[in-house]
């Protein structure tokens, strides 16, 4: 029998609750520790569409990158989407454990630097590292591609290799591209830490207009936040799986982008 409190710990094992930023909430939100896990599913987000999909297959445990909580509740009276999917899954005994910071943090294994050997990024290094007692972690990476490449040629690498509807960037154009930063989710504070150590191009998600003039010298591009983190269900997945390999375990198939796009396809 596997308990919830034995998924948690390999987790935390994983990916060291403790790095966790203080505005975060990662680790168990919805729960009982000593309860039996039936089956987990792994999301990106804790949607109705994730909960029902729990239920419908018979698993209790759900472990979304983005916690669902982030600011304690005074009350619990369904006024919300957030207090109806929690009062949902305390009635149907789901438990909901999150991995946000602590995940984007994570050194080889970690969002970032999954992303990064997706693009095929060599000779990888944490772009704003933090100092722990078990080691060195903290946010991004920056390495180098195996050839140079264009403006061009890199966003439609990227866009391809990670499947993005859409890509915005600031129209910098360079004829070589050869070292690489990025930072999964919502991260262009750290644009200017990319250009200091010399990246040719930065990606990230949610830039704002203003934003994305920080640089004349650097490709900078947001890939969308959900693209940049999706990896997130895969890193799960493979981590649980080597740990509990006869427990059932899937990615959730309702874990989709919130974000719809409507492309305009009249050229007008």
């Amino acid at each position: 029998m596997i308990v919830v409190g034995a998924i948690i710990e390999a987790l935390d094992q994983a990916f060291h609750f403790s790095t966790q930023d203080t505005w975060d909430n990662s680790g168990l939100i919805v729960g009982d520790p000593e309860s039996e896990a039936t089956g987990a599913i792994c999301s990106v987000d804790i949607t109705e569409s994730v909960v029902d999909e729990a239920i419908s297959l018979g698993y209790n445990v759900i472990i979304a990158h983005h916690p669902i909580l982030f600011r304690p509740l005074k009350r619990l009276n369904y006024a919300d989407e957030e207090q109806r999917l929690i009062a949902k899954a305390i009635k149907n005994d789901i438990n909901l454990i999150a991995v946000h910071t602590p995940l984007d943090k994570t050194p080889i294994k970690g969002t970032s630097a999954t992303v990064g050997a997706k693009l095929g990024l060599t000779d990888m290094r944490i772009l704003v590292p933090e100092q722990y007692s078990f080691g060195e972690c903290g946010y991004g990476v920056i390495g180098t591609l195996d050839k140079t490449v264009s403006s061009a040629e890199f966003l439609s690498h990227v866009a391809k290799t990670l499947n993005c509807q859409t890509i915005s960037h600031n129209g910098i154009q360079k004829e070589s591209i050869k070292t690489v930063a990025l930072c999964t989710g919502s991260s262009i504070e750290f644009a200017s830490k990319a250009e200091l150590q010399h990246a040719d191009a930065y990606i990230t998600a949610d830039i704002k207009y203003h934003q994305m003039a920080s640089s004349e010298k650097m490709l900078i591009m947001d890939i969308g936040h959900f693209e940049s983190e999706k990896v997130s269900t895969d890193i799960f997945l493979r981590e649980l799986q080597e740990k509990f390999p006869n427990f059932a375990l899937r990615i959730s198939n309702a874990s989709e982008n919130i974000i719809k796009y409507y492309i305009n396809t009249d050229g007008k």
